[in-house]
């Protein structure tokens, strides 16, 4: 616990406290101060040496700056700061006062040049509080878990790293694995995500050696880290080699002793797995995927039990899925034209019934813009109870081999089954989501006197096709692991509980399990 001392006017502080901060620790501090404050009153002097000492007293406070300004993370003396590149410079010009030592005076420092910065962005009509990065957040990947299936040994031995046709680089080991390896470089270096690399153990040369690891063992990118101006390179390894796991293995359990066994790999599997059971069932939005043809079409929807609106909005009289006639060849064309890699539109839509046939009716921004019939598109359709208003986001989709293949193939499963899985995820071209934003209480910014001017049969334009290309539906649900192999099979069962009877159809068996569908339910 930090102890409190008496303190001076922040505002005005004696002149020579700046001076005599730096001396504190000197071992004729005494005389110092008593030469440099003769003239001064005593109560002066107590007032000073008690500011020196409460400055100069150790702090374990944590300066968090994140509500304010886009900071990073920044480590001193194991305590963990949120500050911004203003903030750290400030930090480590005020740290050598206090010969090193993270102190009540430097936490002070910090924070008033903070206030500094706030007051005269304030004098010049500026917001910082207004700053969009400081909404930024760590992003979860989804499947990512494959990156650490296995213990890994914080390892710390030169390597060299060859990349490409770049210049070969001298590296150190940061935590090591038989599948894969964290390296710390001295800079960042340009890559791809999936490219290959080759590392040659020359640590290992020396520390163990052994024929095998005398030769470069080939490896994949995964990722960067960049924390506290270090750079990390993320790799998988992307060749088999049993003799060369025997090694790893056999090196890593007789180390474990001297080396700190890292399981980061069990907290980001069960960080991962965690929000995909608990959010990928509760999304609202739509997942879509596309295929690869020029003109990217709907082949599979996602289905959960909170985006069944969504995809029921779109059935018509005959309950058939109408969904794939809002993608048209030119709306996707002009979607795809988007120079940014996350693409996306906002779609507006209506239906209209004549003689029981539901007819669609659907138009982006830019094509309302262009028709120059947006007034009359918003006033018709938002008067309408089927008025909706849909984001639809759209990327490309980028497969890692190698990743894929940790994640499809288990142990026992067909090779057969595994290049099918991989030959259908390779028709895959686009990943999207098609979200409502609607409000009802937001209906009346639609309407306009359009009417008034328009004729409502000029929007038979954004009539979506009659006959629309299908695609395959899949119930999006969390299942757990699976430790042996189901087979899709349906047949009827009958599910008694006390005395109730659940009539249904099996969806897949097992040798232990079995998943199904409810359907009539006598008795109950």
């Amino acid at each position: 616990m930090e102890r409190t001392y008496p303190v001076m006017d922040s505002e005005r502080p004696h002149p020579l406290l700046e001076q005599l901060l730096p001396l504190i620790r000197e071992p004729d501090f005494d005389e110092i101060f008593s030469r440099l404050t003769h003239g001064e009153n005593n109560n002066t002097r107590f007032l000073l040496k008690m500011e020196l000492k409460r400055k100069s007293t150790q702090s374990v406070r944590s300066i968090d700056l994140r509500a304010r300004n886009s900071a990073v993370p920044f480590v001193y003396a194991g305590i963990q700061h949120f500050m911004t590149p203003e903030d750290i410079e400030v930090f480590q010009a005020t740290i050598p006062i206090y010969h090193g030592k993270y102190t009540v005076g430097v936490y002070e420092a910090v924070l008033a040049a903070q206030k500094e910065r706030l007051k005269k962005a304030s004098q010049l009509g500026e917001d910082p509080s207004h700053d969009p990065h400081r909404f930024e957040i760590d992003s979860v990947h989804f499947a990512s878990y494959y990156h650490r299936r296995e213990e890994r040994m914080h390892f710390s031995s030169p390597v060299v790293l060859k990349l490409g046709s770049q210049p070969a680089l001298q590296a150190k080991t940061s935590d090591i694995s038989p599948g894969g390896l964290r390296l710390l470089l001295t800079a960042p270096i340009a890559f791809e995500v999936g490219e290959l690399c080759h590392v040659t153990f020359t640590g290992l040369q020396k520390e163990s050696p052994a024929p095998l690891i005398n030769e470069p063992v080939c490896y994949q990118i995964l990722g960067e880290e960049l924390r506290e101006n270090r750079f990390w390179l993320k790799l998988l390894r992307a060749d088999s080699d049993p003799e060369l796991d025997r090694y790893l293995h056999n090196f890593i359990d007789t180390n474990k002793v001297r080396y700190r066994v890292s399981i980061d790999y069990l907290l980001s599997s069960v960080e991962v797995k965690g929000y995909e059971q608990y959010y990928l069932p509760r999304m609202t939005g739509l997942p879509l995927f596309f295929n690869k043809e020029a003109t990217p079409q709907l082949v599979h929807v996602l289905k959960s039990e909170n985006n069944q609106a969504v995809l029921e909005y779109w059935r018509d009289e005959r309950n058939n899925d109408k969904l794939g006639g809002l993608f048209t060849p030119l709306r996707m064309q002009r979607l795809l034209s988007q120079t940014q890699p996350h693409k996306q539109c906002w779609i507006y839509c209506f239906t209209h019934t004549v003689r029981s046939h539901i007819y669609f009716f659907s138009a982006t921004q830019e094509e309302l813009e262009e028709s120059g019939l947006r007034d009359l598109f918003f006033t018709v359709g938002a008067r309408r109870p089927s008025w909706r208003v849909f984001k639809l986001d759209l990327e490309a989709i980028q497969l890692n081999s190698q990743g894929l293949k940790s994640l499809i193939n288990i142990d026992g499963l067909p090779p057969a089954h595994v290049a099918t899985v991989e030959q259908q995820l390779e028709q895959l071209g686009y990943v999207g989501q098609l979200i409502a934003v609607d409000d009802d209480a937001q209906r009346i910014d639609y309407l306009t006197d359009a009417l008034e001017e328009f004729q409502a049969n000029q929007l038979q334009i954004f009539a979506n096709p009659i006959e629309v290309p299908a695609f395959e539906l899949e119930l999006l649900h969390y299942v757990q692991l699976r430790k042996e192999l189901r087979y899709m099979h349906k047949t009827a069962v009958a599910v008694k509980h006390g005395v109730n009877t659940v009539v249904g159809w099996t969806r897949d068996i097992s040798h232990t399990r079995s998943t199904g569908r409810a359907g009539a339910t006598p008795g109950l």
